[in-house]
C-alpha cells in the first residue's frame, strides 16, 4: 500500500508542477525537489522487478528517468530560489536549458501515462478498494477524462511543446488552475489509456 501511497503523492506533483503558470516560483521549485526524491524511492523499491519487464517498458522506464534527471538538472540551473548562486548568469540564460526545462515535462507526462497503463490493473483493483465504483460509473468517467486529455493536448499545444518551440502561453494556460489541471488529469488518462492498450497488445503476441 505505501508504494500505491507514493504513487498517487508522485502524480499528484506532477499535476502541480505542470501547473508551473499558477504556482509561486519558490513552490514549483520546492515540489520539483520532491517529486525528484519520490520518484529516487519509487525506483529503488521497484528495481527487483526490472527483470521481468518487456523491452518496450524497459524503454519507457529509462527514458521517464532521463527526461526527470535531465529536468532535475535544468531546474536546478535555472533556480531562483532554492539553489539560487548556483550557477553564474550565463548558464541560466542557455536557451536550451530553458526549452529542456519547459519541454521534457510534457514528454514525462507521455511516458508517465504509458508506465501508468503497464501496471494499470494493479493499480485499479487498489483505487476500486479505496473508491469502489460502478463499472459503467467507470467507463463515463473514463471517456470523459479522455475526451478532456484530447481537448488538452490541442488546447496546450503538446507537439509544439514537445519540438520545444518557444511558447509563452496557450489557450490552456490561459484557463483557471483548476480546469488547467483538469485538463493535464485528462491528458495523463489519454496516455494511460494508450499504455493499456499496449500492454494488452503485448500480452497477446
Amino acid at each position: 500500500m505505501k508504494k500505491f501511497c507514493l504513487d498517487i503523492i508522485m502524480i499528484t506533483i506532477l499535476i502541480a508542477v505542470m501547473n508551473f503558470h499558477a504556482l509561486p516560483k519558490v513552490l514549483h521549485e520546492i515540489l520539483g525537489v520532491v517529486g525528484a526524491v519520490a520518484l529516487a524511492v519509487h525506483i529503488a523499491w521497484n528495481l527487483r522487478t526490472l527483470q521481468s519487464i518487456p523491452k518496450f517498458y524497459i524503454a519507457v522506464d529509462a527514458l521517464m528517468f532521463i527526461s526527470i534527471i535531465t529536468i532535475t538538472a535544468t531546474g536546478i540551473i535555472l533556480s531562483n530560489h532554492i539553489f539560487s548562486g548556483l550557477v553564474g548568469l550565463e548558464l541560466k540564460r542557455n536557451i536550451l536549458i530553458h526549452h529542456l526545462h519547459t519541454s521534457l515535462p510534457f514528454a514525462l507526462m507521455i511516458l508517465i501515462g504509458l508506465h501508468l497503463g503497464r501496471n494499470w490493473s494493479c493499480s485499479h483493483q487498489r483505487l476500486q478498494k479505496i473508491l469502489p465504483l460502478n463499472p459503467t460509473v467507470e467507463k463515463i468517467i473514463a471517456a470523459v477524462l479522455i475526451v478532456a486529455g484530447l481537448v488538452g493536448v490541442y488546447m496546450d499545444q503538446l507537439l509544439d511543446r514537445l519540438l520545444m518551440h518557444h511558447i509563452f502561453g496557450t489557450p490552456a494556460t490561459q484557463l483557471a488552475p483548476g480546469l488547467y489541471a483538469a485538463l493535464v488529469i485528462g491528458m495523463l488518462a489519454l496516455f494511460t489509456s494508450i499504455g493499456v492498450v499496449i500492454d494488452r497488445l503485448q500480452k497477446k503476441i
